[in-house]
């Protein structure tokens, strides 16, 4: 028996229809590895950190930033900015002056 399979333009169009849908995303990200870049774009796509904790959490996720679903982040919310401020100034970052944007 054939192997049937859809193009990835459809079943790009069907995980782009569960934008809204977190929990059906995350059932599709574990449903097939070709369906997590799409998935993530979606899941991503806004970050907040409501509080430090959040934060810390997701660097502990994440600690690599470069495998980080960081890069499908269109919008990021933080609200803990003095917590981000202090661990650039430990680092000898640069954007306190952003931070004070929020």
């Amino acid at each position: 028996m054939s192997d049937p399979r859809l193009p990835p333009e459809i079943l790009d169009n069907v995980v782009d229809l569960l934008h809204d849908e977190s929990d059906a995303l995350k059932v599709c990200c574990l449903a097939s590895k070709s369906w997590i870049s799409r998935t993530r774009k979606h899941l991503f796509a806004h970050v907040d950190f409501p509080t430090a904790a959040y934060l810390e959490s997701w660097k502990e996720t994440f600690p690599d930033p470069s495998i980080s679903p960081a890069c499908y982040t269109r919008t990021l919310i933080i609200e803990c900015a003095d917590t981000v401020r202090a661990a650039d100034a430990e680092e000898g970052g640069c954007i306190a002056g952003i931070v004070g944007w929020l």
